[in-house]
């Protein structure tokens, strides 16, 4: 078995240098190629395999039998070349703050709730009221790239990821969280430009309230929106500088002057950003001063700094983060959880209602001393999921006086699970998706109450 090393190798294509570290070669192109092209290849592979050949025989001698254009071809390419290719159910169900995205299929994305804004895409606007119940809509993508790698939800917008790595939103674009390059609304989903992100392919997308940040398959960083650019006083001096509002993806170069040039994964806050480093020994976090590593809290800016208090070992790495409107969740390969931020709904699972300004680890007690596989923030709540499938709920529902402090469990048999506004959502082993919270505008469904407080099935 063949395997390649793009390290050291790409400067002969420039498209290529995009691709994984590690390219397993026969199990990917014998996906794309007949027998006679394998063989024409395999005298490539004695020569290392040059890069620009590679992608050649990739475009050219594809076996199609949808009858794809070239430029199609090339995108169905893209989508299984590209990392994290592989979304979990729940990347295809997103809330934003009154409205609901729902990706049926690879070409299908319904939407319902509030329309105000247009943020339903079908290029119009409705005023709607609260308590008005709504139908599924389908929301009108007119793209060549009709591939759904996942869909997100802002305040009053929307975004949908493709597999080639391209971003469409549409909707309300206040402090240009769109990424068009404008403040204007935008009522059809529009693709951002890829000379915006220097036509490089985007890998993961995450939105929250007015701030987006994506990542790259090369490990690049971009943020958009408010307060998401940073620029820092010198080259030396990093977490000191200026934050300014941009209303297109803006590559991060501060983050660069770390010495952790490359990133796997990234979550967005409230004004604040997350991003884990390549080899997952470290959390980098810049923006507000509320979530950071702070004595007491201050309405200052920080800017890129590494998130200290993780108990890091030998062998243990971290696995995940995820960021709420004040708050971020770390899990890392032992099944420990560490949270910190603003605790006043509860949101950080632990007993104390006290703020922490340094991670702290939740007690293995709260989860029965079971692994926590994943964890998903949201405004004013924490969803865990531990390794056996159990469900737990930390923080409070909207207008709730009700506040859960310490995790609680609320379903089984779950096999992911994602927090989005103030909205969550759960789905189990028979892959049904189950939601509760915000229900004012009917974007959970219709004819139920205003505030679902347990979890119903989505219809």
């Amino acid at each position: 078995m063949y395997s390649i090393h793009w390290f050291g190798m790409w400067e002969t294509s420039s498209i290529l240098r995009h691709l994984p570290w590690n390219l397993d070669v026969q199990r990917y192109l014998f996906s794309f190629l007949s027998v006679d092209d394998l063989l024409k290849l395999k005298k490539v592979s004695i020569h290392l395999m040059k890069c620009v050949r590679i992608y050649e025989l990739l475009v050219s001698y594809r076996q199609d039998p949808r009858g794809h254009t070239p430029s199609q071809r090339v995108i169905v390419q893209r989508q299984h070349l590209l990392p994290y290719i592989n979304p979990s159910l729940s990347m295809r169900i997103h809330f934003g703050n009154s409205h609901l995205l729902l990706a049926r299929t690879n070409h299908s994305i319904l939407a319902r709730g509030n329309n105000y804004y247009g943020q339903l895409g079908d290029h119009t606007r409705s005023i709607q009221f609260p308590g008005a119940k709504h139908p599924f809509t389908r929301v009108r993508i007119q793209h060549e790239d009709p591939y759904v790698h996942s869909v997100h939800g802002g305040v009053d917008a929307s975004f949908v990821l493709t597999c080639s790595g391209n971003i469409l939103t549409w909707g309300r674009n206040t402090k240009g969280i769109l990424g068009h390059g404008h403040n204007k609304m935008v009522l059809a989903p529009t693709l951002i430009s890829p000379s915006v992100h220097h036509k490089v392919p985007i890998c993961k997308l995450d939105v929250n309230t007015n701030n987006a940040i994506a990542i790259t398959p090369c490990g690049q960083v971009y943020t958009w929106g408010d307060y998401a650019n940073f620029q820092p006083h010198t080259h030396s001096i990093i977490n000191r500088g200026t934050f300014s509002t941009t209303n297109q993806p803006t590559l991060q170069k501060a983050l660069c002057f770390t010495g952790a040039y490359k990133f796997v994964d990234v979550s967005a806050g409230q004004g604040f950003f997350l991003a884990i480093t390549q080899d997952r020994y470290h959390v980098l976090t810049w923006g507000h001063a509320c979530c950071y590593n702070e004595s007491e809290r201050k309405d200052q800016s920080i800017g890129v700094t590494r998130v200290k208090g993780l108990r890091l070992g030998s062998g243990r790495r971290i696995h995940s983060i995820d960021a709420g409107m004040e708050h971020a969740v770390v899990t890392i390969s032992v099944g420990q959880v560490y949270s910190w931020g603003n605790h006043e709904q509860g949101v950080l699972g632990r007993r104390q209602n006290a703020d922490a300004y340094v991670p702290q680890s939740i007690h293995p007690k709260a989860f029965d001393y079971r692994k926590v596989v994943k964890v998903t923030a949201g405004n004013s709540h924490t969803l865990f999921l531990d390794e056996e499938g159990y469900g737990y709920f930390a923080g409070c529902l909207p207008s709730s006086i009700e506040k859960r402090f310490h995790p609680q469990k609320i379903a089984r048999d779950l096999i992911d699970i994602r927090s989005s506004s103030y909205h969550s959502i759960l789905i189990n082993k028979n892959k049904r998706v189950y939601v509760f919270g915000d229900n004012e505008y009917g974007e959970i469904g219709a004819n139920l109450q205003s505030i679902i407080r347990h979890p119903v099935i989505l219809r």
